[in-house]
Formats: C-alpha cells, structure tokens, sequence
C-alpha cells in the first residue's frame, strides 16, 4: 500500500503536533484550508492508519526506567510467537524487525529497576531467546515524549499467561507485577 500525503496533510497533521487539544476550525485557519477539507482530511487520515490521536502518559514524568533489547531469533514459528508475545505486553513501548545480526528490537518499560530488570528476566525466560544486546536507561534522561498507555480492564492472568501470584519475583516483591491484571500494585 504506497500512502500518500500532499501539502494539506501535513499541514494539518503538523498543527496538531503543536497542539493536539486544537479545533477543527483552528486548524484550519492555521493551515488557510476550510472546515469541511480539514474533516474529511482527517477522517481519511485516520480511517487509513496514518494518524493516531490518543493520550497517554509521559515516562519522563512519571519517573519510570526503560531498556531496551536486541534479540537474534531463527524460524518463522519463532518469530510469530515473539511477534505475538511483545504486541501484548503492556511493558512494550516499541517493537522494531531489525536488518542487522540481532533482527529484532523492543523498548520496554519498568516503574522502578527491580521491575524492569524482572521484566527482562521473564522475557529471557519465557520466550527462550538469547538477548544479544540490553541497555537500560533512567526516565530523566529520555528525550522527547514515550508515552505509556493506560490499562483500567484488568484480568486474573496476564497476555502472556501468567500470574503474578504464581511469579517467585512478585512473591519476594522484586516485581510489582503486570500492569494488565489485578494484582499489579503501581500507579497504572
């Protein structure tokens, strides 16, 4: 699918960047277009994928740490069933096919380094894959705006079908869970 955007969508697109909360019709007297072609413009946008315009809330802020990993995974079936486990951890941030050694990456988060460091455990461990590469950060040295999402439905098990409760690293409190089920004790 080859998407095209001209001159009027990135200038609507770009008056949203700046304020995200603005108007219809301020946009488009920022942009000089019409109501009416600012809508069905953003309406395409959206229909197509191209635009996301959701909240979330600022790591940095929230003084949470992140890390990010490198693995080298074989197989087509092993793939799947990375892609599958990393789209439902609500610890991802970013999950990227990489052209290198090491083809895949992921950026995820934790609300303190026990956690984030049990996170990388448990994906170690549950996924069997060797971590080529780790590196970890502290929130307030992230530039720019990662936003982590807000889960209010939460579940006994979590998408990777496990329970915290069952978890050695919840139990000994290393870990203060999956932000995705009941037991979770952070701010999410």
């Amino acid at each position: 699918m080859s998407i095209k955007l001209d001159e009027t969508d990135l200038r609507i697109v770009s008056s949203l960047t700046v304020n995200p909360r603005m108007t219809i019709t301020q946009i488009a007297l920022n942009a000089g277009l019409s109501r009416p072609t600012v809508i069905s413009r953003l309406e395409r946008l959206n229909l197509e994928e191209i635009i996301d315009i959701s909240a979330g809330l600022k790591i940095r802020n929230l003084d949470f740490f992140i890390a990010g990993l490198s693995f080298e995974i074989k197989g087509q079936k092993n793939i799947e069933i990375l892609e599958n486990f990393f789209s439902s951890c609500p610890r991802v941030l970013l999950f990227l096919k990489l052209l290198d050694k090491a083809n895949f990456s992921v950026l995820i988060f934790g609300e303190n380094p026990r956690t984030l460091r049990c996170t990388i455990e448990c994906i170690r461990n549950s996924m069997s894959v060797e971590i080529v590469d780790v590196f970890h950060s502290e929130s307030s040295s992230v530039y720019g705006d990662i936003f982590v999402k807000v889960f209010p439905e939460k579940n006994e098990v979590a998408p990777c079908g496990k329970s915290c409760s069952n978890c050695l690293n919840y139990i000994k409190e290393n870990c203060i869970g999956c932000p995705k089920t009941f037991e979770y004790k952070g701010i999410l």
